[in-house]
């Protein structure tokens, strides 16, 4: 596995802890703190609990994660 995958999925805010993290649940029941970083904050629409995003981890540390954006699902 190289270090340039990435795993995405979509998750359920449950929890917004700051500005720009927070708790996300995931579909398997797996909690996974999110944060917007880089330059996508600046560009980044707020977001509340029920929201649903879609998050990138890394296979090493599946406790963390970068939120992408606002999953457009009804």
């Amino acid at each position: 596995m190289s270090t340039d995958e990435r795993i995405s999925g979509i998750g359920v805010v449950m929890l917004v802890t700051g500005e720009r993290t927070a708790t996300i649940k995931m579909p398997n029941g797996y909690c996974v703190v999110g944060h917007v970083g880089g330059d996508r904050s600046f560009d980044f629409t707020r977001f509340s609990v029920g929201d649903s995003v879609i998050l990138e981890m890394t296979p090493y540390d599946m406790s963390r994660g970068r939120i992408i954006s606002k999953a457009n699902i009804l």
